[in-house]
């Protein structure tokens, strides 16, 4: 599934409407700044249609030439959400999820699932 010694690490999270300006600046900061520290993982998002955090992880790992494998679902209803997330965190040795204070999404969702399946997982608010 990937080279030995490198992690496969999903970075998921809220959609982009709710973000503020300046919290996506952040949010998109710390990403880059993840991906330089951490150079030679595999990095997985959802390419969500609606922005945020998958499609800035997207942008990012293509801007930095990192690896990159996006998971869309199949369809736009939650059954084949639910099935891409758990795929997501079933492959990821680590899920993070990255919210806006006081919001949860299907990152969210899918940092708990892993958590219940023995994988390492955050939600980081910012």
């Amino acid at each position: 599934m990937h080279n030995k010694g490198t992690l496969t690490i999903v970075i998921v999270g809220s959609e982009q409407k709710k973000w503020s300006y300046h919290k996506e600046s952040i949010c998109r900061a710390l990403i880059k700044e993840f991906m330089e520290e951490h150079p030679d993982e595999l990095y997985i998002s959802g390419e969500c249609h609606r922005g945020g955090v998958d499609q800035w992880v997207k942008e990012i790992a293509h801007n930095l030439n990192k690896r990159y494998k996006g998971y869309p679902p199949k369809e736009r209803k939650w059954y084949y959400y639910k099935k891409r997330n758990i795929k997501m965190a079933e492959i990821g040795d680590v899920v993070i999820d990255l919210e806006p204070f006081g919001f949860t999404s299907g990152g969210t969702w899918t940092a708990n699932y892993a958590k219940s399946i023995g994988k390492k997982a955050v939600t980081v608010e910012i």
